[in-house]
């Protein structure tokens, strides 16, 4: 919004996204509130995310936020918060 950008926040970005994407999926496995095996895809997914991004940054690729990657992320959160809120048929 603001247009400002740092180092930092380009590399926070994504673990920010990652750790509240797994802790989501830790309440919801929990409280048993999405099917296991999506939870368990979804996990998958960001350990590939993570492994990718760290590989890039070894071999000099710029991380840059961009607003596909925010749109990538949104239905996941929104799943979580829609679970967690009691509406699983719009979470599933």
């Amino acid at each position: 919004m603001t247009r400002q950008y740092s180092r930092l926040g380009a590399l926070m970005d994504p673990v920010t996204d990652r750790l509240l994407v797994v802790s989501g999926a830790v309440v919801c496995w929990r409280f048993e509130l999405l099917p296991r095996w999506a939870l368990a895809v979804l996990a998958a997914r960001e350990l590939a995310m993570v492994a990718l991004g760290r590989y890039g940054l070894d071999h000099g690729v710029e991380l840059r936020i961009n607003w596909a990657g925010r749109l990538a992320v949104a239905p996941v959160m929104g799943s979580f918060f829609f679970a967690m809120i009691g509406l699983e048929g719009v979470a599933r």
